[in-house]
């Protein structure tokens, strides 16, 4: 019965109407959009801080970063820095181009990247063969306060358990 119905064209094309090709949608950009990052990515660590760049990380934020890497016998090469806000990335799509074994989220939590669970900041988290750790904001580590001292005694409790150091 179809056939009967469109003996000729379903479509006709001319020269005078140019074809209309189809924009990619957003999902689709973002799929192919490269995560800009720093650092090597040797060991599938991703440190996913809450700034919109790379050029937003502090002197400060740096070196405590690097710092905290020497501390738990790392480099810049061993992790991928990765900036991002709320609603920048998705665990799926980190997890895609990285292939993290553990996922530091700095001033950000498991919902602001589509995870489907909750849990407390300091609590290492097991979740589709990745570890997280989701702490407070990077900034809170470098200020100079008693609550920093104690922010950094925290994270270097869980550190210790998450990559055995002693």
């Amino acid at each position: 019965v179809v056939a009967d119905l469109y003996k000729d064209h379903l479509v006709v094309l001319t020269d005078d109407i140019p074809l209309k090709t189809e924009q990619p949608t957003k999902s689709q950009s973002v799929e192919n959009e490269e995560i800009h990052h720093s650092g090597g990515n040797k060991k599938n660590i991703v440190l996913l801080v809450n700034h919109e760049g790379l050029r937003d990380i502090s002197d400060a934020e740096n070196t405590f970063l690097n710092k905290m890497l020497e501390a738990c016998k790392m480099s810049m090469e061993d992790v991928a820095i990765v900036p991002g806000s709320r609603k920048d990335h998705n665990a799926a799509r980190l997890k895609e181009v990285f292939k993290p074994s553990t996922m530091i989220l700095f001033g950000l939590r498991a919902e602001d990247i589509d995870l489907p669970l909750r849990f407390p900041d300091f609590k290492l988290q097991s979740y589709n063969d990745t570890v997280y750790l989701q702490v407070p904001d990077l900034k809170m580590f470098t200020e100079n306060t008693e609550e920093s001292k104690v922010l950094k005694g925290k994270l270097w409790t869980c550190l210790k358990s998450l990559f055995k150091l002693n």
